[in-house]
């Protein structure tokens, strides 16, 4: 259940997002009353001069009416030119893109996760044995291992797959799918994972799926132990951006909403954290991240709009 402060956090969220709505809709409607005002207060400002310039009296040339509907039409183009110029700061602010931290991100049904490579002994690595040593998963309750992965963290070191199973614990129970995206050297590991991942059945109506590539195409396919695909350079900007504009598209269809997808970076390196955060631009897509420090998933939004509109100064 949802605290009051996080509760109170959304309703500010959603009062904001409206506001911000409000604000650029009331500028655009202003610009078009502006632009439509123009031409007639042109017009009745030309007719006016004229008159006075010609010393001719209004009421000969003009009927009464008409001078006062020239008058509105000058006041309002004026007025409105004058709220596009008070606002000019906030209306013609150059547009950027902003990127918000949620501490408790919503939940997603579909995951795309970053399988990090872990670094092991060529004996360890023949053996596919990278649980760490002393340290031993039940399978019961993917919540009670994760607190024996962490009571070992504290008397050897981190074990690296820690973080990608709180990520994807955090969207239980609704969790639908997982696509693992790897590196070169993370897809030989892939199995080991999948294996860790099968133990809990709190996961076995998750589907499991691998992103990769086979003869230069991307493919996303139901994980198998015959799957030949190949993995991502997590150091190569275009190739792994190219990668993701694919699998949101393969998911896509296969009906699969963005506003249902998560992006874990958490695995990989700063390349991969890049290419997450600016595959979400205006997406409904988010994205998201495992503190190395206290172990809390961390959201990500990226927001469109103007600095001065998002309260930001420079």
């Amino acid at each position: 259940m949802q605290t009051e402060s996080a509760k109170n956090g959304n309703k500010l969220k959603i009062w904001k997002t409206w506001k911000n709505f409000l604000f650029e809709k009331s500028c655009w409607l202003v610009l078009g009353l502006s632009a439509l005002f123009a031409p007639m207060a042109s017009d009745s400002t030309r007719a006016l001069i004229e008159c006075w310039i010609l010393s001719t009296p209004l009421s000969s040339h003009i009927s009464h009416n008409a001078v006062i509907l020239y008058c509105v039409y000058i006041g309002i183009f004026f007025i409105t030119f004058g709220y596009l110029y008070w606002m000019r700061r906030y209306i013609f602010y150059p547009q950027t893109k902003f990127l918000f931290t949620e501490k408790n991100p919503e939940k997603r049904k579909n995951l795309i996760l970053f399988l990090s490579n872990i670094y092991m002994s060529p004996e360890n690595e023949k053996k596919e044995s990278f649980i760490p040593a002393g340290l031993s998963l039940s399978g019961d309750m993917l919540t009670e291992d994760l607190k024996r992965i962490e009571k070992h963290k504290q008397q050897t070191k981190p074990w690296s797959w820690q973080m990608p199973l709180i990520g994807l614990k955090h969207h239980l129970p609704g969790l639908k799918s997982v696509t693992i995206v790897c590196s070169h050297e993370s897809l030989k590991q892939m199995s080991a994972f999948v294996k860790i991942l099968k133990l809990y059945k709190e996961l076995e109506n998750v589907e499991i799926y691998i992103l990769g590539t086979k003869e230069g195409i991307v493919c996303r396919d139901k994980y198998s132990v015959d799957n030949h695909l190949g993995g991502f350079n997590f150091e190569g900007f275009d190739e792994l951006s190219a990668g993701m504009r694919a699998c949101i598209d393969l998911m896509k269809k296969d009906n699969v909403k963005e506003k249902d997808m998560m992006i874990d970076f958490t695995g990989g390196n700063k390349v991969t954290s890049v290419v997450a955060a600016t595959i979400t631009f205006n997406r409904p897509i988010k994205a998201q991240y495992v503190s190395t420090t206290n172990m809390n998933v961390v959201g990500y939004d990226v927001d469109y709009g103007t600095v001065s509109i998002q309260g930001v100064t420079g």
